[in-house]
């Protein structure tokens, strides 16, 4: 079974995020959740991929990447430790995942994702950027209930 995580750390697009429950929020909706393995401890990350045009890409649910649809524009590589789906057009990252042991960081992710309405949220591994930031959010630690939160009218809170 899977429970929901009282004690953990993941890194985000180059951003540490310490024990928090909802890392980003857009217009109200938490675009990640994470889950806890009761039965080995491990800990996943669940959030949905759209591309720019809305459509459905993939599914991520506990640090495994399952593609929407069997074709030939996304190819997925899953090395246990390391899942990863690149945009075979363009040979870009989708997404990648990495669960790491010897680090207090558990998960690493990077990801570049759309939400249905077409907001564009990417997280590199050194930094997460959004358009209305107009700049790259990086290196930071976060601690509080909420890390970054989109509001219905754009407004971007912090912490």
């Amino acid at each position: 079974m899977w429970t929901v995580p009282e004690d953990f750390q993941v890194k985000l697009g180059g951003n540490t995020f310490i024990n928090v429950a909802r890392l980003i929020v857009y217009k109200g909706q938490t675009l990640f959740t994470l889950e806890r393995s009761d039965g080995d401890g491990q800990l996943g990350i669940c959030f949905e991929l759209f591309d720019a045009t809305g459509q459905h890409v993939a599914s991520v649910k506990r640090n495994r990447i399952y593609p929407a649809t069997a074709g030939q524009l996304y190819e997925l590589k899953d090395q246990g430790d390391v899942c990863l789906l690149r945009d075979v057009r363009n040979g870009e990252d989708v997404c990648a995942i990495r669960r790491t042991s010897d680090t207090p960081v558990e998960l690493e992710v990077s990801v570049r994702l759309y939400t249905p309405d077409g907001f564009l949220f990417k997280a590199t591994p050194t930094g997460i950027e959004i358009p209305e930031l107009r700049g790259i959010l990086g290196g930071n630690t976060f601690r509080a209930p909420v890390g970054i939160e989109i509001t219905e009218d754009n407004e971007i809170i912090i912490g």
